[in-house]
């Protein structure tokens, strides 16, 4: 018969949003690296394999209020959300 490709369990994959160590790779087989800025320096920072291609803020649900988390309230959202920043890195071809 056929099957039904997203109501069916996978190996490997969770519903849970758990982490799956499984999948992941070393650094030397990624072409890009996607990395999320806690406050401390990316190791691709400052390495010459490696470049900056593009940041994007991400909201720190831990530092941040609850009620401009669900709704913008102009001044009070950015006074009380704090936000991270993801980082691309692209490998540099030499």
């Amino acid at each position: 018969g056929t099957q039904r490709s997203t109501s069916s369990e996978r190996d490997k994959f969770n519903d849970m949003n758990r982490e799956e160590p499984s999948r992941y790779v070393t650094d030397k087989e990624c072409r890009y690296i996607v990395d999320l800025d806690l406050e401390g320096e990316l190791p691709w920072e400052h390495h010459s394999d490696w470049r900056l291609i593009s940041t994007e803020p991400f909201l720190d649900q831990e530092k941040s209020k609850s009620l401009t988390r669900a709704l913008y309230i102009p001044w009070l959202s950015s006074r009380w959300n704090r936000w991270l920043d993801y980082k691309i890195f692209e490998r540099i071809k030499k």
